[in-house]
């Protein structure tokens, strides 16, 4: 009867988790295909929680939920296994190549030691009966096993050549699938999963050399407007804009990200406040500055605007709230007005 309870109860949550899966993609406007129904059904069961928490700061904020955005996050969520294996994959062929190396260099010493025997019992015979006679025995035999080992040896050139070329394939194979899976291959910025190494590994410098650290969220004005106005092709052709302009003002240590959907993140190291809010200005006005127009008609499609919020890492607070404290400034943009730089 438990046992029966439980299974009810579960199809009731799964029940009540699909309605509201639908019930938001209509609320957003969204198209109930797989991806985005995997996405929210996760949401509505509240697993896995960092999607969850993520869906829900947007919604509190009031943030658009574009097509984009959902297709960010399944990405982030539910695709990254097949890469993943991809690259397990790739790792257990180079380790089964090294150990084929390894069986044939233990063959190839094997016969230099049945070589050594050889000319060591050759030797020995010469010294034995008839030095004439044995001396062509032991001739013939040399010439015998000399012959075993240079076939020996250029089997062994030949298999390492092949192998040397096999490793070589598949350690460019391996090394894309990690740049792949680090980069979002919309815009080739670095994407999510990068940005939390990134930000990491910059805080841990920057507590060893007492450097200051600064970062950056900035988000596309109005995006959801250009996807609905304009079709999801133009709101690529924003997102790379807004990418390109990132990677253009930023060099050196500097990490730029796309964070998710229509948001981009910038990681400076050794950067002081005020520098870090120049170089976010420097980015905003080059945005501004860009009339967007529809490639075939020629038609202007308006001003692309973007809202910033930047701070610099205060001792003792931890990444998350370093995140959370630049984000509220990013909202504060947002909230006065849009196509402004709020720091502090």
């Amino acid at each position: 009867m438990q046992s029966n309870m439980m299974v009810n109860k579960s199809r009731e949550q799964s029940v009540k988790a699909a309605e509201t899966a639908l019930a938001n993609m209509a609320e957003y406007g969204l198209d109930p295909s797989p991806r985005n129904y995997a996405v929210w059904y996760a949401f509505a069961m509240g697993e896995p929680a960092e999607l969850a928490k993520v869906l829900q700061n947007r919604m509190d904020h009031g943030r658009d939920l574009s097509q984009s955005f959902c297709d960010q996050l399944y990405n982030r969520y539910f695709s990254t296994k097949e890469t993943e294996d991809a690259i397990h994959s790739a790792s257990e062929r180079i380790q089964a190549e090294m150990e084929k190396l390894l069986t044939w260099l233990s063959e190839a010493s094997g016969g230099a030691e049945d070589f050594s025997d050889s000319v060591k019992s050759g030797l020995e015979l010469l010294f034995e009966g008839d030095g004439l006679e044995n001396l062509r025995t032991v001739m013939e035999r040399m010439v015998t096993e000399t012959k075993k080992v240079r076939s020996s040896n250029a089997r062994l050139h030949k298999r390492l050549q092949e192998s040397s070329s096999e490793i070589s394939e598949l350690r460019e194979n391996l090394a894309s699938l990690k740049k792949e899976a680090l980069t979002d291959p919309l815009t080739g910025l670095y994407n999510r999963k990068q940005f939390d190494l990134s930000l990491r590994d910059a805080a841990v410098e920057m507590l060893e050399e007492e450097a200051p650290l600064c970062l950056a969220l900035l988000d596309i004005d109005n995006f959801k407007k250009f996807n609905d106005t304009y079709g999801h092709q133009v709101g690529d052709s924003v997102l790379r804009l807004v990418a390109n302009t990132l990677s253009k003002n930023t060099k050196g240590q500097d990490t730029a990200v796309r964070y998710g959907g229509e948001e981009f993140a910038l990681i400076l190291p050794r950067t002081r406040l005020e520098d870090a809010e120049r170089v976010c200005e420097q980015i905003r006005e080059a945005v501004a500055g860009k009339v967007l127009r529809n490639r075939q008609s020629g038609e202007a499609l308006g001003r692309l605007t973007i809202s910033v919020g930047v701070s610099a890492y205060e001792q003792g607070e931890s990444l998350e709230q370093f995140f959370k404290r630049t984000d509220d400034f990013l909202y504060s943009a947002k909230k006065a007005g849009r196509n402004r730089t709020v720091a502090g």
